[in-house]
């Protein structure tokens, strides 16, 4: 049977090397280099507006472990300001009619962007993920330890019940969302103090070649919000819009969130 540490490690060497194709989402570190020179995004992609099904209502969610654990973000680009041709304000009036024909309202979605700027922590933290830009034992150090692993005992045992339900619902052994809890937030200690809403059109913004998948899940951190399941000063999270204890992104919250 494998020991605690030996699942943690072999967590963080799959994320380590799903980051050389992917974005990993991860708790921002308390300082960060600056920012490296930026990539002239290619211009934008065609993309669909993602609309809410009626028969499918959204479900809210709120255990401090959820599943399916979330699939990772689109490939990584390195960050960049948009063309000068495109300032914030014309993103905004874009997006806006793409959250309007969401089904979202046109005086709500003015209520939630209203003195939404870039933010330049974003910038910066985009282009010096660690999980990228460390050394490989550098970052297995600091996301597997023994205080951690101890840590993670106390927490499985405490949240056995639920693991357990889990495991039965899903199949998904409870060890790995045990130590995915733990890598991607401590168990619950850093689950990141960014504006999930600014972060989010943040990276819209920036990002062209990934635009509709930052749209997508700004539509639904505001569905979430319109939807009463937390309110807007309260949604934080992540640099890049990931929230919660196993950092899902709200696109995969809406889909697959689950009370009980």
């Amino acid at each position: 049977m494998m020991t605690a540490r030996k699942w943690l490690l072999a967590l963080a060497s799959a994320s380590l090397m799903a980051c050389a194709a992917q974005t990993q989402i991860s708790p921002p570190p308390s300082e960060a280099p600056p920012p490296t020179t930026p990539i002239v995004p290619a211009p934008e992609e065609p993309t669909s507006t993602p609309r809410q099904s009626p028969g499918n209502p959204t479900p809210h969610a709120a255990n401090p472990i959820q599943v399916p654990v979330s699939a990772p973000p689109p490939a990584a680009t390195t960050a960049s300001p948009p063309a000068a041709t495109e300032s914030f304000a014309e993103w905004r009036s874009a997006f806006r009619v793409k959250a309007i024909a969401a089904g979202l309202s046109a005086a709500f979605v003015d209520s939630a962007l209203a003195g939404v700027e870039p933010e330049p922590r974003v910038l910066e933290l985009v282009n010096n993920q660690p999980e990228v830009v460390a050394p490989f034992w550098d970052y297995v150090d600091r996301v597997v330890n023994e205080r951690r692993i101890a840590d993670g005992r106390l927490r499985f045992a405490d949240q056995k019940a639920v693991l357990d339900r889990t495991e039965r619902s899903y199949g998904v052994d409870p060890r790995i969302v045990a130590a995915i809890w733990g890598v991607e937030t401590d168990y619950g200690r850093i689950k990141g103090n960014f504006d999930v809403v600014r972060a989010l059109a943040t990276m819209s913004f920036v990002q062209k070649r990934r635009r509709a998948f930052f749209d997508a899940n700004l539509i639904a951190a505001l569905q979430i919000i319109d939807d009463g399941a937390q309110t807007r000063d309260r949604l934080v999270g992540s640099w890049a819009g990931a929230m919660g204890h196993t950092q899902f992104m709200p696109e995969v919250y809406q889909r697959f969130g689950a009370d009980g």
